[in-house]
């Protein structure tokens, strides 16, 4: 039947359109599998906490306030860490040579309509292994409550996240 309608409405891109109506079926399972929170664990293997709150800037690679493990970040974005925003010599832009976009307001997590300062964040963890390489793990706090296990078990895979692991490890003793 569908593929009837789709013929009668354009015959040169039945293909095409019926792509377009798979995909629209889909989409609403696809946003579920792509940012379901449910099935990300913290360090401890237990639910993942929220690592931004009220009066600070929303976080997330979806900005969805968690460090989620999710496949299109390439970055990773699963610590959550205090990045110190104000202080120059532990601002984890500044140490990790990036633009200061630590220091940069953004929609806040109680209201996207209003701009905060951003405070805990979900760092990439290739560049939270940078920071801790760069100066110690004793300059950052993490919140591993929010802190995605997936950044724990890349950190064990990878011998060159060896500093990163360790300061996971004593931070969050486990």
């Amino acid at each position: 039947m569908i593929s009837k309608i789709i013929k009668k409405f354009n015959p040169k891109y039945p293909q095409s359109l019926q792509k377009i109506y798979q995909f629209k079926q889909n989409y609403p399972q696809t946003l579920k599998n792509v940012y379901n929170t449910k099935m990300d664990k913290n360090i401890y293997g237990k639910k993942l906490k929220n690592c931004s709150y009220n009066n600070i800037a929303k976080t997330g690679y979806n900005r969805n306030g968690f460090c989620t493990n999710i496949n299109q970040d390439q970055g990773s974005h699963q610590i959550c860490l205090n990045i110190n925003p104000e202080n120059t010599t532990h601002n984890f832009c500044l140490i990790t040579g990036q633009p200061n976009w630590c220091a940069e307001k953004s929609p806040c997590h109680q209201n996207l309509n209003m701009n905060c300062n951003k405070k805990e964040w979900c760092v990439c963890n290739g560049q939270f292994n940078n920071a801790i390489n760069k100066i110690g793990c004793d300059a950052f706090d993490i919140d591993c409550e929010a802190t995605n296990i997936s950044a724990l078990e890349d950190f064990r895979k990878n011998p060159q996240y060896q500093k990163a692991l360790e300061c996971i490890k004593k931070k969050c003793k486990v």
